[in-house]
């Protein structure tokens, strides 16, 4: 999937086959699993992914450590930006939102923005 499919892709089921099969590695979409739809099994999602990315050895190249705050989540005032891991510069925090770092999605729902962050983490294994 190029990065622009995944920015564009709409929540449905069809982002949720693509996030068990990439994420999961599995083919069966369980009942009444919807992450890019469901917050709390988007936060699911979420907390897989940094698990992942710690045991890949990722995490400097996510700016993501074991004690970090694995996903950052921010509402823009128009929609949501989600991203794994903290971005720093000179001692201070900026918002991924304000920031062209490229594992930054953004969404109409916080659910929406999580699975599209979720996917270009994977995306850029």
């Amino acid at each position: 999937m190029t990065r622009e499919e995944i920015l564009n892709m709409p929540a449905g089921r069809e982002m949720d086959r693509i996030i068990e099969k990439e994420v999961y590695g599995s083919d069966k979409l369980p009942v009444n699993y919807s992450p890019s739809t469901d917050l709390v099994w988007a936060f699911h999602t979420a907390e897989d992914i940094h698990a992942q990315i710690v045991a890949q050895g990722r995490h400097e190249e996510t700016i993501v450590n074991e004690d970090a705050n694995y996903l950052t989540l921010t509402f823009t005032g128009q929609d949501w930006a989600a991203s794994f891991g903290c971005i720093y510069g000179d001692d201070e925090w900026f918002e991924p939102a304000n920031t062209h770092w490229p594992l930054v999605a953004h969404g109409e729902t916080a659910a929406l923005a999580i699975c599209r962050a979720a996917l270009l983490v994977v995306d850029n294994a």
